[in-house]
């Protein structure tokens, strides 16, 4: 999850550590958990709509000012890192 954290701190250099720490751990939570991410879900384009949709929502909850350019940023950065094969 460093490389998401990087990413993440790059965006939000300002933000409070614990508020992006806690990010960070739900988004890696969510892309790794075969109930929100399952194999293939790197193809399937509705799957990756309501992954940006949760990365959105957190990152809003949570207060992050780059709430709205965060869940494409991080939606390559799981392709590459995240991505599940039959």
């Amino acid at each position: 999850t460093y490389g998401l954290l990087r990413l993440v701190q790059e965006k939000e250099p300002d933000g409070e550590a614990d508020k992006i720490d806690s990010f960070v751990a739900k988004v890696d939570g969510l892309y790794r958990s075969d109930d929100t991410a399952p194999k293939g879900w790197q193809t399937r384009d509705q799957l990756k709509k309501e992954l940006r949709q949760s990365v959105r929502g957190t990152a809003h909850e949570l207060g992050l000012k780059s709430f709205r350019d965060l869940p494409s940023l991080i939606e390559d950065y799981a392709v590459k890192h995240y991505a599940k094969f039959a």
